[in-house]
């Protein structure tokens, strides 16, 4: 995501508010919170976050190699379940360079904007 790029004004364009449900998935390639990348691409996460998506993706939530492939969604839905999947399968063969992710996703029962 750059910084202020095409990207951030598509999902700014989207109301994070309304009744559909908004999922925003992708390589974001940036912790939740900021870790080393620069500050004025988080920022552009931030304003993003702002309009009320939640991140449950963020790395507060347990995850082993800190998530860089994100998952936001909108107040009308919310993640039910997170798993990450492995990086390398049981025989050793590394199936890429991130964590992947398995998310069931459900609608949100009180649908009112996250805070971040």
């Amino acid at each position: 995501m750059a910084p202020d790029g095409p990207e951030l004004g598509a999902i700014s364009g989207a109301s994070a508010t309304a009744p559909e449900p908004l999922v925003v998935l992708g390589d974001l390639n940036q912790r939740v919170p900021r870790f080393r990348q620069p500050p004025d691409v988080f920022a552009s996460l931030q304003r993003v976050m702002a309009l009320g998506l939640a991140c449950p993706t963020a790395d507060d939530a347990g995850w082993v190699h800190g998530q860089i492939d994100h998952l936001l969604t909108g107040a009308a839905i919310e993640a039910l379940d997170l798993m990450a999947l492995p990086r390398v399968d049981q025989d050793g063969l590394r199936l890429s360079d991130h964590d992947g992710l398995l998310v069931r996703l459900g609608p949100s029962p009180s649908p009112t904007p996250h805070v971040p």
